[in-house]
């Protein structure tokens, strides 16, 4: 008995501190709460966006109060109405059909009724009505909506109508709906307990004037909504998916589907008059007989009819029935992707380069991508110095070097987190940036396969004034962020700056506005709630100008900013005015453009792997480019694409947020790019909407497919051609073995286009089920004709290789195919580039690069350049002499020249070559005149090649490869 005793003293003592643990709880999640959106608001008002954060906060808290009060002012009403109603015509003593359990029910809540009432209205209020805060961005468009000018071509709505007001109409319906339903369902329970709605032991059931009454008007209401939202159902036909060869409203639905919902609609109507009407008769025999025919309605003409229309009418005669339809389908859809301007050019492809060609397409040669961005990104491995520094994606750009455009690679060198010790003062106080940058040319090399590098070392080195750094730190970047971890910099501390010996550091103070300024206790301890951290109220190193850095992710600024925008899988660094810019891709979009095949219709499901664009869309553009400065956080939205009307509503609703394209200034506006993501996309939908012709669309007689670039065998060791995208997997057909077949994604380059030198991205393309060439795109991302895309399509019967073949061939080729295996019984693995493809006059080359990596932990090496040309395939150590070997002939070499000692065009080259890896090799001992004696060497034979091929477009090759 003791024991027992003791045991409920402890727990009426546990029951007894029960209240305030829970209060103690229900205070800290309710600060927490607080000092998340306190905290939230201080970081806006750091970045220069409070008000765009006030003004969302204001829409979404006002929806979800506004809705949540009218929920519960209906239900709570109804409710009401319900008891006072039972409390006139019906006592607890009247019910005694209705079995014991009911009765005890009754009688234990009787005086406890409005009580219930009021808590169950109230949290159906909230689950019914919260959900409002979720259409804070349809408000926003809906409020600012502006007309696209392009009407429906079946109900002659403007487009804007579908994008702007729908959703909004349809949210609104759908809350009533619901709301309605809930209430009736409530009402009828209430009147159940109530004792005004009695079940007969016989069947059927006894409703008091006053529950029928009630439950008919809401009844009736509910029918009509349902009426309502038929009609926006007709609406919804213009996104049809039923029919398999195109999207949208085809012939069944528009001459059977669409009159079955307005007899629907209508039989709705006179359902819910019949419902008012049966108020003042006996029974529910009216509503019964009308919904019965509603659903024999809904069964009979809503799947019978238009199933048998589908049948007899339309598969026997489908392209004179579906004709306008499809077509409807290829143009609205080509205008919701941006192709609708695509330019089509004819490529003769004639297999015929002359000299002059050559000669004019040297700075395409000049420029041509020799380093894979993949492999690149582990050749500047060991340019990170330390295990805390990573470097972050590598991106091609173009600047201005020695007065020519040049193509470029960079990656910016971030701080890992991973790799730091778990010390609170390390993480959050000493290691708080990255610093610097790498950069190297895209089509040059240096000394012993490296990158040939335009800045390296650390601290950043290098001779370039266009990539020459004056604040080279690094707080905002690309890479994830444990947790996306903050930083307190400007602290007492000090930030460790860079390494500068094996246990040395410089040390620096950060100077920027960027983050949050910990002035206050209170600002301590609210970020302190937020980030559950006890060190940033209590340390003595936090000073009264000390900033938290606390969005550090480019991706989740922009996201945090611009919620309603789709963010770019690849953001890219540019230097400008000597800081480290960010340029981040966003996107307009929206799933509601008629007749606009959307994304998760498209045949390939890994289309947008990584980034923001979502599946459901069916119009995208790249609207809104986002500038933040690395060092500050500075984050400016330029709004590029003045024609699109969704960025219209967003610039409306948020005047302060966005800046025209005349803002940009000219030097950051020269380093645009048109992102691959969108291009990507673009291609994907462009393989079956290149075709206009409605007859031959529909009968797929002239579908395309993005070529397969090459594959990886079981050990993931890249059969042919490295960096593409893996999308499925198979058996090779030469060794039986498991392979990864990858495709070929686009590509920055820099092409001779109509006598100028342009920075475009290229997509190739085959036909469908075969492996030739029947298109390239090409689109530029120069200043004056940003965005233009030309349709490059091969002229009808030519038969060209395309990448695809090319990789096979390479593959197949003798030399190349045993020098690889050499190298690989050698403990090297064979890693190749993406095949290129380099328009030249009206011919094609392709080009592949090779690089060697020791089998573990290698760097890779260039190690040759793979020229394809018809069936030429020829392959050295550098551009120039693959070129050289290629066309050798072709570009005027004498049949029958002057007996040289040096030997033939291959051989100076390559002794040209090898002189000049000597030459380096003397610079890094020391050997200047040995050096220079290489050098000039290395020039002769160089020159000598020239004369020899006659070709004067080849000196500025042969510089540069070599």
């Amino acid at each position: 008995m003791q024991v027992r005793y003791g045991s409920t003293a402890s727990a009426r003592g546990g029951r007894r501190f029960l209240p305030y643990l829970l209060g103690a709880l229900a205070v800290y999640l309710l600060l927490t709460g607080l000092s998340t959106l306190w905290t939230d608001y201080l970081w806006h008002d750091s970045v220069g966006f409070a008000n765009v954060w006030w003004t969302r906060q204001i829409a979404r808290w006002a929806l979800i109060g506004g809705f949540v009060a009218l929920s519960f002012l209906v239900i709570y009403t109804n409710l009401t109405l319900a008891q006072r109603s039972s409390n006139r015509h019906l006592t607890l003593a009247d019910s005694d059909e209705a079995d014991e359990l009911l009765n005890r029910i009754r009688e234990s809540v009787a005086g406890r009724l409005p009580l219930l009432w009021l808590v169950g209205a109230a949290a159906m209020a909230i689950l019914i009505g919260g959900g409002a805060g979720g259409w804070t961005e349809q408000l926003f468009l809906y409020l600012n909506r502006v007309p696209f000018g392009i009407n429906d071509p079946i109900f002659n709505n403007d487009l804007g109508f579908y994008i702007f007001t729908l959703p909004m109409i349809r949210s609104v319906l759908a809350w009533v709906f619901n709301l309605l339903l809930v209430t009736t369902l409530l009402v009828v329970a209430a009147y159940y307990v109530n004792g005004a709605l009695r079940l007969r032991r016989g069947g059927g059931s006894f409703f008091t004037r006053g529950a029928k009454l009630q439950v008919s008007v809401l009844l009736a209401l509910l029918v009509l909504v349902r009426a309502a939202l038929y009609r926006l159902d007709a609406y919804r036909l213009l996104y049809s998916s039923r029919n398999t060869e195109f999207f949208g409203a085809g012939y069944t639905d528009v001459h059977a589907r669409l009159p079955v919902l307005q007899l629907l609609l209508w039989t709705a109507v006179v359902t819910a008059v019949l419902l008012v009407i049966n108020i003042w008769r006996q029974g529910w025999t009216l509503p019964v007989v009308a919904g019965a025919a509603w659903l024999l309605i809904s069964i009979g003409a809503g799947v019978v009819y238009p199933a048998a229309v589908e049948k007899f009418q339309v598969e026997p005669n489908p392209i004179v029935l579906q004709s306008s339809f499809i077509n409807n389908n290829v143009q609205f859809t080509r205008q919701a992707y941006g192709l609708d301007d695509v330019t089509v050019e004819e490529f003769a492809a004639d297999g015929a380069i002359e000299p002059e060609e050559l000669t004019a397409a040297a700075p395409t040669f000049d420029n041509l991508r020799l380093w894979d961005p993949d492999v690149l990104s582990n050749a500047y491995s060991p340019q990170e110095f330390r295990e805390y520094y990573r470097l972050a994606e590598v991106d091609s750009d173009r600047y201005v070097i020695d007065g020519q455009l040049t193509q470029v690679m960079l990656s910016v060198r971030e701080l890992e987190t991973n790799e730091i010790d778990d010390n609170w003062q390390v993480r959050r106080l000493s290691y708080t940036h990255g610093f610097g940058l790498v950069s190297s040319y895209a089509a040059r090399i240096g000394t012993n396969g490296a990158p040939s590098y335009l800045v390296s070392q650390l601290p950043p080195e290098g001779e370039v004034a266009e990539l020459e750094l004056d604040q080279p730190r690094i707080y905002f970047g690309e890479l994830d962020l444990l947790e996306n971890e903050p930083v307190i910099v400007r602290n007492a501390t000090g930030e460790i700056d860079y390494p500068t010996g094996q246990d040395t550091f410089a040390s620096t103070d950060y100077n920027g506005l960027g983050g949050v300024e910990l002035s206050s206790i209170w600002r301590r301890l609210a970020f302190g709630l937020r980030f559950r951290d006890l060190n940033m109220v209590i340390s003595d190193q936090i000073r009264p100008d000390s900033r938290i850095l606390m969005e550090r992710e480019i991706d989740d600024i922009v996201a945090e900013l611009v919620p309603f925008l789709a963010v770019d899988a690849d953001p890219y660094p540019v230097v400008v005015d000597g800081r480290v810019k960010w340029v981040v891709d966003l996107y307009t979009f929206t799933g509601g453009y008629p007749y606009s095949t959307p994304i998760s219709n498209l045949d390939r499901r890994r289309l947008y792997e990584g980034t923001g664009i979502r599946e459901g869309t069916n119009y995208l553009r790249n609207s809104v480019k986002a500038v933040i400065d690395a060092y500050d956080g500075t984050t400016v939205f330029y709004a590029i694409d003045e024609n699109d009307p969704i960025l219209a509503a967003w610039r409306s609703a948020f005047p302060s947020l966005f800046v025209g394209l005349s803002a940009m200034p000219e030097e950051l506006r020269s380093h645009l790019r048109y992102p691959l993501d969108l291009l990507t996309v673009q291609s994907e939908v462009y393989l079956d909407y290149h075709v206009t012709d409605v007859s031959i669309f529909y009968q797929g007689l002239d579908r395309w497919s993005i070529p397969l670039a090459g594959a990886f065998d079981e050990n993931e060791v890249p059969i042919r051609g490295a960096g593409a995208d893996l999308i499925g997997d198979g058996v090779s057909a030469v060794s039986g073995e498991p392979e990864f077949v990858e495709e070929a994604l686009p590509y920055y380059t820099m092409l001779e286009l109509d006598g100028q030198l342009s920075y475009v991205a290229l997509q190739a393309f085959a036909p469908r089920g075969r492996q030739n060439l029947s298109s390239f795109l090409t689109v530029s991302s120069d200043p004056d004709d940003y965005g233009q895309i030309i349709d490059n399509r091969i002229a009808p019967g030519s038969q060209v290789a395309g990448i695809e073949q090319v990789a096979l061939r390479i593959e197949a080729q003798p030399e190349i195919s045993a020098q690889f295996s050499l190298w690989r019984t050698r403990g090297s693995s064979v890693l190749q580039g993406d095949v290129l493809v380099l328009p030249i006059g009206d011919s094609l080359l392709y080009a592949q690069s090779v690089f060697l990596e020791a089998a573990e932990g290698g760097i890779p090496e260039f190690e040759r350049i793979i020229v394809v040309f018809e069936d030429r395939i020829e392959w050295a150590p550098s551009l120039a002499s693959a070129l050289a070997l290629v066309f050798g002939e072709d570009v005027g070499t004498p049949t029958d020249p002057e007996p040289s000692p040096e030997g033939d065009i291959a051989e100076l080259l390559g002794r040209a070559d090898q002189a000049f890896a000597e030459a380096e090799e003397a610079l890094r001992a020391g050997d200047l005149a040995g050096y220079q004696r290489l050098v000039d060497e290395a020039r002769a034979l160089v020159q000598q090649a020239l004369d020899l091929a006659a070709v004067s477009g080849e000196a500025s090759r042969a510089t540069t490869q070599t």
